[in-house]
């Protein structure tokens, strides 16, 4: 119920005259994806997509493929860390296995398991974005006092050379851009930002942080990206 009522408070404050940015800790994800706002996930797919592919992502009203592995080691991990797989609501018997190799794997790494547990997850800030002129939406993974990460899970490709990669090819850095501006808009804290990576190959971890360089190209991109959802009239 309190998602619901959260759903409509910011959609509420997003009508008022005088904007007020906010940050949720309980909104639901199908809550979260039901906002009609600017995301990363749209500004990411006009640099790829046609109009109407895009227009579709934006229009999007819920999540992927429910058994999708690395939506469940999410939800294991960020939000049911100390709970068996066995145990988590509709989760696919099939994946039982894959996130008992996620958890070891988390386990064996004090430190990636110190960055989730001393943060604060799936947080939601909505903003009004003066760049794009538009309500503005972001999910961070986890909110960290220190940095903001964003869970990864790769079947291979975990070195450095191929992660990056596949950055650019899933211009994840404008994500993590996204997020980065999202905290200092509604915060008014510029937070370095990583992506902490589990291969889900050979079970291990790690974190990378994105350099300002990178940050700056994943600005340009865009902003590059928004002036076109502006010219489709999309936002």
């Amino acid at each position: 119920m309190h998602g619901i009522l959260a759903l409509e408070s910011i959609l509420i404050d997003m009508s008022d005259s005088i904007f007020s940015a906010k940050v949720f800790e309980t909104l639901s994800e199908a809550d979260y994806a039901a906002l009609p706002y600017l995301s990363a996930s749209t500004i990411r797919a006009a640099l790829k997509y046609s109009h109407e592919q895009t227009a579709a992502i934006f229009a999007k009203s819920s999540f992927d493929d429910p058994h999708a592995l690395g939506r469940w080691i999410h939800r294991l991990l960020l939000e049911n860390l100390d709970v068996e797989p066995e145990h988590l609501p509709d989760c696919p018997q099939h994946l039982y296995p894959m996130l008992r190799e996620a958890q070891k794997a988390l386990n064996q790494n004090e430190m990636v398991k110190q960055i989730i547990l001393k943060s604060k997850k799936e947080v939601t800030l909505v903003w009004k974005d003066p760049l794009s002129e538009c309500c503005a939406k972001a999910r961070l993974d986890m909110l960290h006092p220190e940095g903001i990460w964003d869970l990864k899970c790769i079947r291979g490709g975990f070195e450095v050379t191929s992660f990056d990669k596949k950055i650019k090819r899933m211009a994840w850095s404008i994500q993590a851009w996204w997020y980065q501006r999202a905290v200092s808009k509604v915060m008014g804290q510029q937070l370095p930002v990583g992506f902490m990576v589990l291969d889900t190959l050979n079970w291990s971890f790690r974190t990378q942080l994105l350099s300002q360089q990178e940050l700056e190209k994943a600005s340009n991109q865009a902003r590059e990206s928004m002036r076109k959802l502006k010219r489709w009239n999309i936002i």
